[in-house]
C-alpha cells in the first residue's frame, strides 16, 4: 500500500447533492437517516440558493444544495442518474451512494426504514 503524502486527501468531508425541495430532503435525512441538520445558509452568493449540512459523524457530512429552477431540469434514467445499480448514467454523475453502518442488522434495518419511505434501495451487497 502506498504511503499517504501531505497532498493526498485523508477522507471525504462532505458530498453535496442537488435538491428541488431542500426542506423535503432535510426532513428525510434527519428523520429517516438520523443525520441532524447542523448548518443551513445561503449558497455562496447565489440569489435564492441554499446549502445545508447534515452530520453523519464528527468527520463526515451530507450536504444538500438547492438552486433556483433546479426542479425544472428533467430527470432522465440513464442520463441524470442510474436509478438502479445495473443502469448506466452520464459521466460525472453519481452512480450510487453506499453508507457504512456498524452491523449487518443495522444495515438491514436502515435499508428497510428507507424502503418504507418509497426510496429504491438494493442490497445489502458485500463488495469485499
Amino acid at each position: 500500500m502506498a504511503q499517504q503524502t501531505a497532498q493526498q486527501p485523508n477522507g471525504i468531508h462532505h458530498l453535496a447533492f442537488m435538491a428541488g425541495d431542500i426542506k423535503k430532503h432535510i426532513a428525510f435525512f434527519s428523520q429517516v437517516m438520523g443525520c441532524p441538520l447542523v448548518a443551513l445558509f445561503d449558497m455562496h452568493g447565489v440569489p435564492g440558493g441554499l446549502h445545508a449540512f447534515l452530520r453523519m459523524n464528527d468527520h463526515s457530512y451530507f450536504s444538500i444544495v438547492q438552486l433556483p429552477d433546479v426542479d425544472k431540469i428533467p430527470i432522465e434514467l440513464g442520463v441524470t442518474h442510474a436509478g438502479r445499480g445495473e443502469m448506466p448514467c452520464a459521466a460525472g454523475t453519481l452512480q450510487h451512494l453506499a453508507f457504512n453502518v456498524d452491523t449487518d442488522a443495522d444495515l438491514v434495518a436502515m435499508r428497510d426504514r428507507i424502503r418504507s419511505h418509497g426510496v429504491n434501495v438494493i442490497g445489502p451487497i458485500d463488495h469485499g
